[in-house]
């Protein structure tokens, strides 16, 4: 009984499941695509966030330098005259992406105004009013 335990071992080796040279191309060849796929990927990322940084940095300079050297209809160059409230008085301006101007207004009580200009148009296009909190 024990010699036949031992024949099928070694038949059972000798009829072990051989991997396929096909399969086997084909595991290496999807390897091979994943790591150029991932490294493609990431170059990609490394890419747009370098050039990302240096456009959204660069775009307002050349905005601004285009607006005052074509003021587009405009005679002369466009100037901003914010309409300030009594007490009021600019706390900050900032350039966007678009091109446009954040002016932040604030009177005495602490109320808080942000006009948003646009030099192209030579006028304000939004203005949002944020009023003081109220003492109880």
């Amino acid at each position: 009984m024990a010699s036949s335990l031992v024949g099928s071992k070694e038949n059972s080796e000798l009829y072990a499941p051989r991997s396929s040279r096909g399969l086997l191309a084909a595991v290496i060849i999807m390897g091979l695509m994943i790591i150029i796929g991932a490294t493609a990927l990431v170059g990609v990322i490394i890419y747009r966030v370098v050039h990302q940084s240096a456009v959204s940095t660069e775009r307002p300079a050349a905005t601004m330098m285009q607006s005052a050297v074509e003021p587009s209809s405009l005679s002369s160059v466009a100037r901003l005259k914010v309409p300030r409230l009594p007490g009021e008085h600019v706390i900050m301006v900032s350039a966007r992406q678009d091109g446009a101007f954040a002016v932040m207004l604030k009177d005495e009580q602490g109320g808080v105004r942000i006009l948003l200009w646009s030099p192209e148009q030579a006028r304000i296009i939004a203005e949002l009013t944020l009023t003081a909190p109220s003492s109880p």
